[in-house]
């Protein structure tokens, strides 16, 4: 969904979703826009660190996009009964990524450090996971 361009230079973001049915694609592709939920993947370019949220997601003919992750769209990784999560992590478990929890990039930033620029998220934005997965214009 996202490459490290447009100011999205700090991750790299895959959306995961079920498989859409022949109605759902013919619609999509007929500029009637399909509306879904699904599992994002960011993958820091900072680091080797992703993390994984719930997410929205509207696919169409000209459009395609997702609901930014929020520190409140993380889901647990370890004992995640979230089937997607599982998959994900066995997929990528050979990748050099080491997946965080929640509570890992919920930490606060030290005092010193403050953000550049704004994000899309909600403020404050002062946790590790603003460093990693900023979202910003």
């Amino acid at each position: 969904m996202q490459d490290g361009e447009g100011g999205l230079s700090n991750y790299v973001e895959l959306l995961v979703h079920r498989a859409l049915t022949k109605s759902e694609l013919s619609s999509a592709r007929h500029h009637k826009p399909h509306e879904g939920v699904g599992v994002s993947v960011y993958f820091s370019l900072l680091t080797p660190i992703a993390v994984i949220g719930r997410t929205r997601f509207v696919l169409s003919s000209h459009l395609n996009g997702c609901i930014p992750l929020d520190l409140d769209s993380l889901l647990p990784i370890v004992g995640s009964t979230v089937e997607e999560v599982k998959i994900l992590l066995e997929a990528f478990a050979d990748s050099g990524y080491q997946f965080a929890s929640p509570a890992e990039v919920e930490m606060r930033l030290p005092n010193h450090i403050k953000p550049y620029e704004y994000c899309l998220s909600k403020e404050p934005w002062d946790r590790v996971f603003h460093v990693l997965f900023a979202n910003t214009d």
